[in-house]
């Protein structure tokens, strides 16, 4: 998700597809973050029966619990990236248009 959420646009269908992914985001991590609830109990069910985990497994758990915050920092930084972005399209954009306006006067 924050690979996908920090994606520089580079025409206004990207701009389109990544502002409609950081609208989707939130949800998205949600869902995630209540499978993560769902693991720690898992965890605290086998940690009640002494159950002996991998460590490597237990690393990746608390790893993935700083995840949410993360993508929250990431589309904080991708909303802020889409506005620049598009006020730099519009101005092409308007440019063009400027253009073409005095394309068409000199015919």
């Amino acid at each position: 998700m924050i690979q996908q959420i920090g994606q520089d646009p580079t025409d206004e269908r990207q701009l389109i597809e990544t502002k409609d992914f950081i609208t989707k985001a939130p949800a998205e991590v949600e869902r995630l973050t209540e499978v993560l609830k769902s693991v720690n109990k898992h965890y605290e069910l086998l940690e009640e029966f002494s159950y002996m985990y991998n460590d490597k497994d237990i690393e990746q758990f608390w790893y993935m619990k700083i995840y949410p915050l993360r993508i929250a920092a990431s589309l904080t930084d991708g909303k802020n990236m889409i506005t620049e972005k598009n006020e730099l399209f519009s101005a092409n954009l308007e440019k063009e248009k400027e253009k073409f306006q005095k394309d068409i006067a000199l015919y």
